[in-house]
């Protein structure tokens, strides 16, 4: 299973060159593709946070229609969610890597209770992330 971290799911939702390259890369993947409740929740967040700022109401309609844009989207993903597998995963990462943003871990946890592969451009951290749970034996 592949899992979409919060940047991959954003490319499509811009319709941006490369978004529409991983579309159709997606299309033909014979893995399943989802995305975690943890990556909905950042893109949610974000734009009601945008929504609640909005300085005109060309703004806040524009805001609406991205807001609108994501819930349309997501309803047509399978869609991990935050369960006990994931919750012990990110115990266990949290006491290994304090200073990794809490998101990050979250999602981290629920690719590892998944036992998935994640897209993600955050290499860095994600690696760090997988390799230290491999390492103390996490075998889901």
């Amino acid at each position: 299973m592949l899992i979409m971290d919060t940047d991959h799911f954003s490319e499509p939702l811009r319709v941006s060159p490369l978004g529409l390259q991983l579309s159709r890369r997606l299309a033909v993947s014979p893995l399943d593709v989802a995305v975690s409740v943890i990556t909905l929740e950042e893109q949610a967040r974000g734009w009601l946070t945008r929504i609640k700022q909005s300085q005109s109401d060309q703004e806040m309609i524009r805001c609406y229609y991205r807001f609108q844009q994501l819930v349309t989207v997501a309803a047509n993903w399978t869609l991990l969610e935050w369960n006990t597998e994931a919750q012990t995963a990110f115990g266990s990462l949290r006491t290994r890597h304090p200073r990794t943003g809490t998101m990050d871990l979250r999602i981290a946890s629920i690719v590892i209770a998944r036992n998935g592969t994640l897209l993600s451009r955050n290499l860095k951290i994600f690696n760090g992330l997988t390799a230290s749970m491999s390492r103390t034996g996490w075998n889901k």
